[in-house]
C-alpha cells in the first residue's frame, strides 16, 4: 500500500477511529521509547559516558533515582516517638454521616436557614446561586451550605 493511499485510508475515517487510531500509536510509542531508553541506559553504563550523538540530533541518557516510598504508619510510630509535638489531633465528622445529615429528606430551608427534621438549627445557607431554595444533599450540598467551595468538605473543628 502507498502512502497516498494510507493517507487516504486515514483521511477516510471517523473522528473517533482516528482518535482509537493515534492512540494505539501513542502507547505503542511510548512503550517503545521505555525499551529504547532502558536499552540506551545499559549501553551508557557500559561505555562510560551520558550522551551520545546520533543522525536525529543529542540524546543525553541519566538513570533516575527511584522514588523512596514509606510505611505511613511506621513514619507515624517513629514520629510519635521522636518528635511528638509535631503529631496534630484533628477532630472531624467522617463523609458518610456529613452526606446523611446534608441530604434534603433529612432537613428543610426556611428563609435561608436550614433546619434538621427535629427543628435543630443547622446551620445558616449562603446561597451559590439563584436556583431557589433548592439544597442538594450529600458532602457537596454541606460544602454548598457553608460556602467553601473547593475546600474539604470534612466538617473541622
Amino acid at each position: 500500500m502507498t502512502s497516498l493511499a494510507k493517507l487516504e485510508m486515514y483521511q477516510s475515517l471517523r473522528p473517533a477511529q482516528r482518535l482509537a487510531a493515534l492512540s494505539a500509536l501513542k502507547s505503542a510509542l511510548d512503550e517503545q521509547i521505555k525499551v529504547e531508553k532502558d536499552r540506551s541506559l545499559e549501553v551508557a553504563a557500559e561505555v562510560g559516558v551520558k550522551s551520545f550523538s546520533t543522525e536525529f540530533g543529542g540524546v543525553t541518557v541519566v538513570e533516575k533515582d527511584a522514588p523512596i516510598a514509606f510505611n505511613e504508619f511506621e513514619l507515624f510510630d517513629f514520629v510519635k516517638e521522636t518528635a511528638p509535638e509535631v503529631i496534630e489531633t484533628v477532630e472531624q465528622v467522617p463523609d458518610w454521616y456529613v452526606a446523611q445529615l446534608t441530604n434534603t429528606k433529612n432537613i428543610q430551608i426556611i428563609d435561608g436557614v436550614v433546619y434538621d427534621l427535629k427543628g435543630g438549627l443547622f446551620c445558616v445557607r449562603r446561597s451559590l446561586s439563584r436556583a431557589g431554595s433548592t439544597l442538594r444533599g450529600g458532602v457537596s450540598g454541606l460544602a454548598q451550605l457553608g460556602g467553601r467551595r473547593g475546600v474539604d468538605t470534612r466538617m473541622r473543628r
